[in-house]
């Protein structure tokens, strides 16, 4: 693989020592470079998933009884843990196992080493001032609408003592928005121009949206537990001047973390960190139905309108499925994922037979659902995962290419063949955690949505690289072991 590694230095954060590795690669132009910082506790990890595999590995240095706080004790462990790092690198066995790149974070860095063809940056909406939490977009109306919700602490206790208008505890001034609703209009994308049609302060932070074009009715689940839902005329030209419907409906007793709606019976579908899944009548705003989930509090939710099932994802790593062709729903089955914590987020192929989910721990499952109506007997999940760095919080299915496109709580997109367990491409889109995507697979157009407060528009490219380079990527990770052998004796003659 041509590898190259050296620990450069150690920075300590608070009681943790940090050791600095850097690694390079190739010559001249085709030279590339990358840092991580691990600690002592990672080398160990790897040291003992290494010894399961391959023999005649270097030496650790020893574990001490008590935490390595001395200079010189320090520089003594990132000298011997430079030796380590570099005679790793040395062996052939060792350069191309998975939990050697997983440690030097080969895949995240694998852009610096080939030619890719860039993601492109079309244009960045007004900043909102609040996370955004989530956004749904209606292409032929040419509509955006996001959600938002504010987590400076600051202003949430100020808004929390304005409630009460109490004159010693008042601020004085006009009661904080904890959230929002705000609807924009794409005015053109040659160049992008947006206009904002309409804009609701809201007094809880609002979690998710749904909006059903059949009936302009838009719905809103908020921190408190409660769904906004709003009658919005989108045929008109301007929003502002319009008068709109507003129902509030008390669904749970903790924040709302998933809604959906069938407004053709005037049912809005919700689950929220209480552990209820809640059937409400947005136009009586009545509760008509409950299913408390004792054991997990209920975490994401995705809404298969073609079939009427509702996937509901809980923090212990089930996966449960209802059927809405009647009242009240029925579930079907509960998938047991391989994992034991949160469901992130939920999608699925278009065809509805294959089910992707993305866990708190960075992984994205893989499930084959079979034909509808014997999810019971056919849901399998696919005997591998893909594994990113942090937490995947959205996930978008890419039909065109067979790829998934993910955001975590880096910033990061990334890009999966989950056929061949393989990341494609990463880039950062944001400073904090993406909230949300949105795919138009016909023009190539992703929508990002963060925590930072920012909604950017992006041109993916056809392919991300050219042919001639996935020989090289072949190289990097299966037959760069020729390679490896040139500058090993290369480094011995040295």
């Amino acid at each position: 693989m041509d590898l190259r590694a050296k620990i450069t230095s150690y920075e300590q954060h608070g009681n943790a020592t940090y050791y600095v590795c850097s690694f390079n690669r190739g010559e001249g132009e085709e030279r590339s470079s990358w840092e991580v910082r691990k600690r002592f506790s990672e080398f160990k990890e790897l040291n003992k998933n290494l010894l399961i595999k391959h023999s005649d590995l270097p030496e650790l240095p020893s574990t001490t009884w008590f935490k390595v706080k001395d200079t010189n004790a320090l520089e003594s462990r990132k000298k011997s843990l430079n030796d380590y790092l570099q005679t790793l690198c040395k062996k052939e066995e060792v350069e191309t196992d998975n939990d050697f790149h997983n440690f030097i974070n080969l895949e995240e860095n694998l852009h610096s080493m080939v030619k890719f063809n860039k993601e492109k940056l079309l244009y960045q909406f007004p900043d909102l001032h609040q996370s955004v939490k989530d956004l749904i977009v209606l292409e032929e109306q040419k509509i955006l609408i996001v959600v938002c919700g504010e987590e400076g602490i600051q202003r949430r206790i100020t808004s929390f003592w304005d409630k009460f208008k109490f004159p010693f505890l008042a601020t004085g001034e006009q009661e904080e928005s904890l959230g929002k609703v705000v609807i924009f209009k794409i005015i053109g994308t040659d160049p992008w121009h947006v206009e904002c049609l309409f804009e609701e302060k809201l007094k809880s932070q609002a979690t998710c949206v749904q909006f059903d074009e059949s009936t302009n009715s838009l719905a809103v689940g908020l921190e408190s537990g409660k769904i906004r839902v709003f009658e919005i005329p989108l045929n008109f030209e301007f929003l502002k001047d319009i008068p709109y419907e507003s129902n509030q409906i008390t669904a749970h007793s903790a924040g709302v973390t998933g809604i959906c709606m069938d407004a053709f019976i005037g049912y809005i579908y919700s689950i929220g960190k209480d552990g209820n899944f809640c059937v409400s009548d947005k136009t009586s705003c009545e509760n008509y139905w409950t299913k408390k989930f004792d054991k997990f509090q209920l975490t994401s939710l995705f809404h298969d309108t073609e079939n009427k099932r509702i996937f509901a994802g809980d923090n212990g790593g089930y996966i449960h499925v209802f059927s809405i062709k009647k009242y009240p729903p029925k579930r079907i089955t509960s998938i047991r994922t391989s994992v034991s914590n949160s469901i992130a987020t939920i999608t699925s192929s278009e065809d509805m037979k294959k089910l992707y989910a993305g866990t708190a721990d960075g992984m994205i499952l893989c499930f084959d659902l079979g034909s509808y109506g014997k999810e019971k007997k056919n849901t399998k999940e696919y005997p591998y995962s893909l594994k990113s760095t942090t937490k995947c919080v959205s996930l978008e299915k890419d039909e065109t290419h067979n790829t998934l496109i993910s955001g975590n709580e880096s910033g990061n997109v990334a890009i999966w063949s989950p056929e061949v367990k393989k990341c494609d491409y990463v880039f950062n889109a944001h400073l904090k955690s993406i909230t949300s995507l949105h795919w138009n697979k016909d023009i190539r157009r992703l929508i990002t949505g963060s925590s930072d407060g920012k909604i950017k528009v992006w041109k993916l490219p056809e392919v991300w690289m050219e042919p001639g380079q996935l020989k090289k990527i072949a190289q990097i990770f299966i037959n760069g072991k020729e390679e490896g052998k040139e500058e090993t004796k290369k480094d011995e003659e040295e």
